[in-house]
């Protein structure tokens, strides 16, 4: 498990598209593949996730993730 501390924004398309705007997010991704999204407003549940097989592709201060099939799903950008 790798569990990263950023300020970011998070940009997911698939069935559907959401945007969350530049906040400090922890990004958890997880050994099974999934990737968690959370916020400090108060709960438990992630804001967005992404089940497994994902692909992870870091550079130039970026992280996308994507599905192992070929479509990108979620990127975070970290300031």
């Amino acid at each position: 498990m790798r569990l990263v501390v950023a300020r970011c924004e998070v940009l997911y398309t698939g069935r559907l598209t959401a945007v969350l705007p530049e906040a400090v997010r922890l990004l958890v991704f997880k050994s099974d593949g999934s990737v968690l999204v959370h916020d400090d407003s108060g709960g438990f549940k992630p804001l967005n996730w992404m089940t497994p097989p994902t692909v992870v592709e870091e550079g130039d201060g970026r992280i996308v993730v994507r599905k192992r099939a070929g479509n990108r799903k979620t990127g975070s950008r970290s300031a």
